[in-house]
């Protein structure tokens, strides 16, 4: 499976910088965690089932800043030590790398051990270049990626408005907004200071995200406003929950960071047109026979 873009997790950028970037502001944030991704394909917690497990590292650029090249070490017993430091891609966004396709968290954890000792390091090159990274570099940030801190539950989703069908939910495009809630135990945290909540809706023929929302730990549900999905749309629709388990910071670089634990919950969703419409086309279409009807009624030539 696809999973979330990591740097969703923070939301709230650094504000947009104008003209001349200086070294630490070119990131805004950056991240380091393990996920794991479900699948929903009706409305009981049956009907959730694991899909796939993966390792995330990002950063992401501020307004005008760089990111020039970035690689990410970790414990020698693990896949990054066995494998060497892993470059990160480069895109417009930023830095990022993706390890997935486990098909269950204990290889995932042997490949990427517990550590609490900052064995996990991102080097990031900003600015101007350096010709000699990985050993010039502008910033190192170590991570203690600790104690395992997967949530005991899986987020399962509700919504008001469809029905299931065919492992897809079917959704009419309302004038009054769709109901989205989840059932989530974790919500509850002792910590909720510790917990990251983001929900997204994304077309499946790729595009913007129609909605992409960071929202409080004991937030259960969210409102989508009306006119946001669109009939004869398909979309993805994904809960995202993350638990933040360090939040290391290097001196002279202006970004916020965490290592985390993230389990999410995503499901197909098509907008169709709401019944009222098709009673509206039903109506016309009625209209068009009688009046074709009529017409060629008048035609006939009278005996």
């Amino acid at each position: 499976m696809r999973f979330l873009t990591p740097s969703a997790i923070f939301l709230l950028l650094l504000s947009p910088l104008a003209g001349q970037v200086a070294l630490g502001d070119n990131i805004a944030n950056f991240g380091l965690g393990k996920v794991r991704g479900y699948k929903q394909s009706g409305p009981g917690s049956e009907d959730v089932a694991a899909s796939s497990y993966g390792f995330n590292v990002f950063a992401t650029t501020t307004t005008g800043g760089t990111i020039n090249a970035a690689k990410v070490y970790g414990p020698l017993t693990g896949y990054l030590g066995v494998k060497g430091p892993q470059d990160l891609g480069i895109n417009d966004n930023g830095a990022g790398l993706a390890v997935t396709g486990y098909l269950d968290q204990g290889s995932l954890d042997t490949d990427f051990p517990q550590d609490n000792s900052g064995n996990y390091r991102l080097r990031i090159d900003v600015g101007a270049i350096n010709q000699n990274f990985p050993n010039d570099y502008d910033f190192e940030i170590p991570f203690n990626l600790g104690a395992s801190a997967y949530v005991s539950d899986v987020p399962r989703l509700t919504i008001d408005n469809g029905a299931w069908h065919d492992a897809t939910y079917v959704v009419s495009a309302t004038d009054t907004g769709t109901n989205f809630g989840w059932v989530f135990s974790d919500f509850d945290a002792q910590n909720p200071e510790d917990y990251v909540t983001l929900f997204r809706i994304s077309p499946m023929q790729g595009g913007l995200d129609v909605v992409n929302v960071q929202l409080g730990p004991n937030q259960s549900g969210y409102t989508v406003a009306a006119g946001v999905l669109q009939a004869g749309t398909d979309y993805t629709v994904t809960l995202h929950f993350a638990r933040i388990v360090d939040l290391p910071a290097v001196q002279g670089l202006n970004a916020t960071g965490a290592a985390f634990y993230a389990v999410e919950t995503s499901l197909a969703l098509q907008a169709v047109p709401e019944p009222s419409t098709y009673a509206l086309l039903g109506t016309g279409l009625a209209a068009v026979l009688i009046w074709s009807w009529r017409r060629r009624a008048a035609a006939k030539p009278r005996r």
